[in-house]
């Protein structure tokens, strides 16, 4: 098989006892091939699922004295302001997490569907009991959010557990139905929790200076455009009778003034 094309998923067990396509010869996984791949593969494993999270932790450990520093924050801020100050090195965690699924879903295939998924709700019932107990998150919003995620996760992980054929049981179509109404809600709940709860965190006050800053920008824009437009003295004074009764008033003089 191809080697960056295996048949199915997993990648290993899918190239047992078929053959490397650039050496006919060569069995997968087999004399100088297995060598290789785990030569090649364990330490970028290693590389990456340890050297990563330890190289966030000494970076942030190491210049925990820069973190108040706008040169560092606009570098590495990404990585600990999230957090809050005794927990700054909490993205070790996220990572280690991440890897841990990621490796549920590649690995975990040879146990099978079914516990492959109990080994997948494990992990997320372990992230919640963390969230739960150390909250890292500097923003209580943030928190939040993140608990609703992985809430949102575990509950739709559980559900879909229930599609599963045990012995002689089948689910029906009808409750594949139902259950998938009740997966569509669970997410879409969360998106509007998520989406509510900016909405009551923006500044609407500061966002209405913001428009009111632009619409008179534009105004002053189209003032000026009609003053250099109109050949009449009084031209400006036009200009600023039609910004007071509306900025669209204003904007369709000048476009006539230009066609004119």
């Amino acid at each position: 098989i191809p080697i960056d094309q295996p048949a199915t998923a997993p990648y290993a067990p899918a190239a047992i006892r078929s053959h490397w396509v650039l050496d006919i010869n060569q069995q997968c996984f087999t004399g100088y091939h297995r060598a290789w791949s785990f030569a090649f593969g364990l330490p970028s494993i290693l590389l990456v699922c340890l050297g990563l999270p330890l190289g966030v932790v000494i970076l942030l450990v190491t210049n925990q004295a820069y973190h108040s520093e706008q040169i560092f924050r606009q570098h590495y801020g990404f990585l600990y302001m999230s957090y809050s100050q005794p927990l700054f090195w909490w993205e070790c965690v996220v990572m280690t997490q991440t890897m841990v699924l990621v490796a549920i879903s590649v690995f975990g295939v040879n146990l099978g569907v079914f516990y492959q998924v109990v080994a997948m709700n494990g992990a997320l019932v372990l992230m919640v009991i963390l969230l739960l107990i150390f909250k890292p998150h500097a923003y209580p919003q943030a928190g939040k959010v993140m608990l609703q995620a992985v809430f949102c996760l575990l509950l739709t992980s559980y559900t879909a557990l229930t599609f599963l054929q045990l012995g002689s049981v089948q689910p029906s179509p009808e409750y594949g139905m139902v259950m998938g109404c009740v997966v569509l809600v669970i997410n879409l709940a969360f998106v509007v929790s998520v989406v509510w709860q900016i909405v009551t965190l923006v500044d609407w006050s500061t966002v209405k200076s913001i428009f009111l800053k632009v619409v008179s920008y534009c105004g002053q824009k189209c003032i000026n455009r009609l003053a250099g437009l109109s050949g009449r003295s009084g031209g400006k004074q036009q200009a600023r009778v039609a910004m007071a009764s509306s900025p669209q008033q204003c904007c369709n003089l000048a476009a006539a003034n230009s066609v004119i």
